[in-house]
């Protein structure tokens, strides 16, 4: 997706995010593209962490719940639970405590 979108860029990936946190860190990258929950925890952990938001939606990704794939009780159960707590404001009020509430798709 960055070579895609970035193609001017030189993009290394590196096997674990800690040496991909550790190459900007020592100044030997200029930027570290991450997710949402990772970018929070590193803003709160790292003084040397700036976020950059791009003007736009540059990728969504799309998130789930893991269930046997034969199991349809189990699945409608859980399908049932999500669309009660998105209801009665649960979801987002969690969301909201864990600063997540920008990923909280509620419709």
């Amino acid at each position: 997706l960055l070579r895609k979108n970035l193609s001017m860029a030189l993009i290394e990936a590196h096997d674990s995010l800690l040496a991909s946190e550790y190459e900007v860190e020592s100044n030997r990258a200029d930027l570290l593209v991450t997710d949402y929950q990772n970018s929070s925890r590193l803003i709160n952990s790292k003084d040397w962490v700036r976020l950059v938001k791009p003007d736009n939606i540059f990728h969504r990704s799309v998130h789930a719940y893991a269930s046997h794939p034969n199991d349809e009780p189990w699945g409608e159960l859980l399908d049932k639970f999500v669309k009660e707590i998105k209801r009665d404001g649960r979801l987002l009020n969690k969301a909201r405590y864990y600063s997540l509430e920008s990923l909280v798709v509620t419709r």
